[in-house]
């Protein structure tokens, strides 16, 4: 579970580098603060809900999918809420371009986290590496 964490907080590292210092050179000191704070906002509740994935990775399927599902709403809610109140709350310091940066970072670490989720249940439950068998008549399927 560590080594997932790190997988996904140090590639959403790394996409801020590629991405925030070339802004920084073309766009000026404010593409930091939004990128900083939109990859902050991001991270944590994608964090969290690696965590809570990962932990309980052995359960059903159903309850598997539940946690996505709730980890996703959480994250969504979380993000939203926190941007929502920065926006408002400081229009001089958060601009639209600052939604641009959390659109971002909110759909790279959605990505890294199901990969790694994915993953990790496959790792647990090695029967969903397995190929289907076929008919030893013209390779169908057998059900």
């Amino acid at each position: 579970m560590i080594r997932q964490l790190g997988i996904l907080l140090g590639s959403i590292a790394v996409l801020w580098l590629l991405l925030a210092l070339p802004a920084r050179w073309i766009w000026g000191n404010v593409v930091l603060l939004h990128s900083v704070v939109a990859l902050s906002l991001c991270a944590v509740p994608a964090a969290a809900s690696l965590i809570w994935a990962t932990a309980s990775i052995e359960r059903s399927p159903d309850m598997l999918m539940f946690q996505v599902l709730g980890g996703m709403g959480l994250r969504m809610a979380f993000v939203l809420g926190v941007g929502l109140a920065l926006y408002l709350g400081l229009p001089d310091d958060f601009s639209e371009v600052f939604w641009v940066w959390v659109l971002i970072f909110y759909m790279f670490s959605l990505f890294v986290e199901v990969c790694l989720v994915v993953r990790a249940k496959r790792t647990a439950n090695p029967t969903l590496n397995q190929e289907p068998a076929n008919d030893a008549v013209g390779g169908h399927q057998s059900v």
